[in-house]
């Protein structure tokens, strides 16, 4: 519930978008740059819950495909080989898991190392 305000945020990132005509690699570069980012701000001062991930994720995948927000079943590669690295053969997609795991550790390594 705490977290609904960054799910909103990025749904209705999505929502203002007119990405129709976008290509696929257009909206993945949308999702690396702005989508991430705003969900990077937060996972470096929140441990973010699961389903806060799961839901950032899956409008992520929604709008990947279909270029709206909302629900949707359809996808044409599964999302975990979208992270992978491109020399893995995937879209180099940052893992939200992942993500939020390694910025709460840099987190934890700064209040360790300030005397």
């Amino acid at each position: 519930m705490q977290c609904q305000p960054l799910v909103k945020k990025i749904i209705s990132r999505i929502e203002n978008w007119s990405s129709k005509l976008l290509s696929y690699a257009r909206r993945s570069q949308l999702i690396k740059s702005v989508l991430f980012d705003v969900q990077t701000y937060w996972s470096q001062v929140f441990a973010l819950p699961q389903k806060v991930l799961k839901l950032i994720q899956s409008a992520c995948r929604v709008f990947l495909w279909t270029g709206k927000s909302g629900i949707s079943k359809r996808a044409l590669i599964v999302w975990k080989h979208i992270c992978l690295p491109k020399s893995a053969g995937g879209w180099n997609v940052i893992d939200l898991h992942c993500w939020n795991q390694a910025s709460l550790s840099k987190q934890f390594w700064n209040l360790a190392v300030i005397p």
